[in-house]
């Protein structure tokens, strides 16, 4: 959940979690305005069996429908497929990882 928002400071602090993806697991950007429309416990209900188009699609309508009082938008990936693990790219901080195990 990204929880700061972007362009009202020079600088913005950036919130960074590392999760592995599995199949089925479902991501979703939106708005203050969809996130506070509903309660966070409806999200996975409305999007369960939805492609993402038709996830983003219910996830305003429903929060439209109870009256939004801000802007309203959603995007959403559903994970299809589990992916591959990648080695992190490299990099100074990924070489020195290596040297100092």
């Amino acid at each position: 959940m990204l929880t700061r928002s972007v362009g009202r400071e020079l600088i913005v602090g950036v919130d960074r979690i590392t999760r592995e993806l599995v199949q089925d697991d479902v991501l979703i950007v939106c708005s203050d305005g969809l996130y506070n429309a509903l309660d966070e416990t409806e999200f996975p209900r409305i999007v369960e069996s939805s492609d993402a188009a038709g996830g983003c699609r219910a996830l305003v309508d429903a929060a439209n429908s109870i009256g939004a009082f801000d802007n309203v938008t959603a995007a959403m990936v559903r994970i299809t497929q589990a992916p591959a693990k990648v080695e992190p790219a490299g990099g100074l901080a990924n070489h020195l990882r290596r040297w100092f195990r």
